[in-house]
């Protein structure tokens, strides 16, 4: 059974009208994303608002020469230099004939990656080559540097990393959505998903906290703000019938 840690708190409200589930942090009016980032630190973690975004974008720059391979069909040699703003992505790269079309080319780069001496080096050789190009996983180039795509990444282990870019390969349609919000990688990698008292936890998120807890290996968590203890309870319940082990830790106010 999978364990998960549900961490229960309250935060206070900010008095911004004009937003939504915003919350007071240190330097005022924050994102429940924002908020938890800075409950963490507290506990001591460093981390990042990751979601589902952070894993398109190192995906992307490990594989950019599998999602990219001139392969008949797939992009229009009319349309000029493929990758280019006119055509982002091959034309079958939410088809779940994407991942077998290629498998003999991401196979191979599985295993470059497995005896590569860094990761960090590989990512940053991707960045400077293609930083800029048009490229639909990657939606703005500066939402992360490279030094925050290289710290995560270099936190898991090789094996616990591949298993998270091969599932996105596999059917990105299905599996692009439902990544937790942050990501620690100090002092110990930790995925949690974080749920305002107005939001729940959708299936697409469980099953993501379900592999990465199960296939992966690495700690998950589910962060609740502001949540009554019945609404926390319900929550609870549904964890459990997913085959998790949940235990439930109550912080103070932060």
């Amino acid at each position: 059974m999978n364990r998960l840690l549900m961490r229960c708190v309250n935060f206070q409200q900010s008095e911004n009208a004009n937003a939504r589930n915003s919350y007071m942090g240190k330097l005022g009016s924050v994102s429940v994303e924002r908020a938890a980032l800075e409950c963490y630190g507290s506990l001591g973690r460093t981390g990042l608002w990751a979601e589902n975004q952070y894993w398109w974008h190192i995906m992307a720059l490990l594989f950019w020469q599998v999602i990219f391979a001139r392969i008949t069909g797939v992009y229009s040699p009319r349309l000029g230099k493929f990758p280019n703003a006119l055509q982002d992505m091959p034309n079958d790269f939410f088809m779940r004939d994407f991942y077998a079309k290629r498998l003999t080319m991401i196979e191979r780069r599985m295993q470059e990656l497995r005896n590569c001496a860094s990761v960090s080096r590989v990512l940053s050789t991707a960045y400077s080559a293609y930083k800029g190009v048009a490229c639909r996983p990657i939606e703005d180039w500066n939402r992360y540097s490279l030094h925050d795509l290289s710290v995560g990444a270099e936190s898991l282990t090789r094996e616990q990393l591949l298993l998270i870019m091969n599932r996105l390969l596999a059917d990105f349609n299905t599996y692009r959505s439902g990544l937790p919000d942050l990501f620690f990688y100090e002092p110990n990698p930790l995925f949690v998903e974080v749920k305002s008292e107005s939001d729940s936890i959708r299936d697409n998120q469980l099953h993501w906290l379900q592999f990465l807890s199960g296939n992966v290996g690495v700690a998950v968590e589910v962060l609740l703000v502001n949540h009554h203890q019945d609404k926390a309870e319900s929550m609870r319940k549904t964890l459990e019938t997913r085959g998790f082990n949940v235990w439930l830790v109550r912080n103070s106010t932060q």
